[in-house]
């Protein structure tokens, strides 16, 4: 009788530990999303369920020649981010805002907005002022992906036989190995 209540007993706590470590894998794995249901704004890292047009997106960093763009011999800067399995039917009218942290959470800058070709190490940069921490891409009521704020910069490039936009910085401020996470936020337009 005593060895059939042990066995019992392991099994619902065997059973509750599953519930439960379940149960906060999926509290951790979701995402929060803010602000009214028609204009919802969603925060995420890592592979992305894009819930405003229901589709995954994949975020990765394009590093350059090593000791190129301002990096010392041995390191690569951060000369842009591809975004893979973007579905520009599914996700028109909403825009998209990418951007990097390190390991501190502290947001990076990621591209110069002056004429200094120097990683933001070499020559000071400050986000809004002389370099930007994040870009924008938007997808049209027409199914067309452009950068919110083009210029001389930052670029957008598409390779239709891999699906993979990539933007490229023309002026890069940090080092790759300094990004630690990207973020993307996503939101009606």
């Amino acid at each position: 009788m005593k060895k059939q209540l042990n066995t019992r007993l392991f099994r619902v706590y065997l059973g509750a530990a599953v519930i439960v470590s379940t149960s906060i894998g999926s509290v951790l794995a979701s995402g929060i999303t803010i602000g009214s249901p028609e204009r919802n704004t969603e925060f995420g890292q890592g592979i992305y369920l894009i819930k405003a047009c229901d589709d995954w997106v994949k975020l990765n960093l394009v590093a350059g020649a090593t000791g190129s763009n301002g990096a010392p011999a041995g390191y690569s800067a951060l000369t842009g981010i591809t975004i893979d399995g973007l579905d520009t039917v599914k996700c028109k009218s909403t825009k998209f805002t990418i951007g990097a942290r390190n390991s501190s959470s502290t947001m990076l800058p990621l591209y110069r907005t002056d004429k200094f070709k120097f990683l933001c190490a070499d020559k000071a940069c400050v986000i809004g002022k002389n370099a930007e921490g994040d870009f924008d891409l938007s997808i049209s009521s027409l199914q067309v992906a452009s950068l919110t704020l083009s210029d001389s910069y930052h670029t957008l490039s598409f390779n239709s036989s891999t699906g993979r936009f990539t933007v490229n910085f023309t002026q890069p401020t940090i080092l790759a190995t300094d990004v630690s996470s990207l973020t993307i936020q996503s939101s009606s337009i």
